[in-house]
């Protein structure tokens, strides 16, 4: 199994963190990220992205470009650490990935 794991774009700031839209800049990094897995030939089974409103967008860009739809996946979200061992973790919908 191949996984990617993809963070949003860069995103407004705002108290009111679930609906926080992606910035222009955002929406051009998307849009690049898109532009950059489709000239690797890869194109993912499906597309998972969290409800929130800037993963959504980055998300909806990226399908767009591969021709694809989009899961929204309440459960997956991707939480990385402040620490100093950089570590990742995905939790989609109770699969846990994790990487150190």
């Amino acid at each position: 199994m191949e996984l990617l794991v993809m963070r949003h774009g860069d995103a407004e700031d705002s108290k009111d963190d679930f609906h926080r839209r992606l910035t222009s800049l955002g929406r051009d990094e998307a849009r690049d990220a898109a532009l950059a897995i489709a000239d690797r030939d890869f194109k993912p089974e499906v597309i998972y992205a969290s409800p929130l409103k800037r993963a959504q967008e980055t998300a909806g860009i990226v399908a767009e470009h591969l021709r694809m739809d989009v899961v929204e996946c309440d459960s997956c979200l991707l939480y990385t650490s402040d620490a100093a061992d950089d570590s990742l973790r995905v939790d989609l919908g109770g699969r846990r990935i994790i990487k150190k």
